[in-house]
């Protein structure tokens, strides 16, 4: 089977558009917070997408997966 490369990161991002009442339009504001990656990123559109700030380390991600597992 062929195989598709995506960004994990990215993958975030886009799982807004599996709600189908939902559909973002462009631009927008995106905070992710999963493990290691930690950003702040405008999405001008499906190709531009700018990272206007990131964590240093890695505290907050930890934070939420270490709630996620404790519930």
């Amino acid at each position: 089977k062929p195989l598709i490369p995506v960004h994990h990161v990215h993958g975030h991002m886009y799982s807004a558009y599996l709600d189908t009442d939902f559909q973002p339009e462009f631009p927008y504001l995106v905070m992710t917070a999963s493990g290691g990656h930690n950003e702040l990123v405008l999405v001008q559109s499906h190709s531009q997408r700018m990272i206007l700030g990131m964590t240093r380390d890695d505290a907050a991600g930890e934070a939420f997966d270490k709630i996620a597992k404790i519930m």
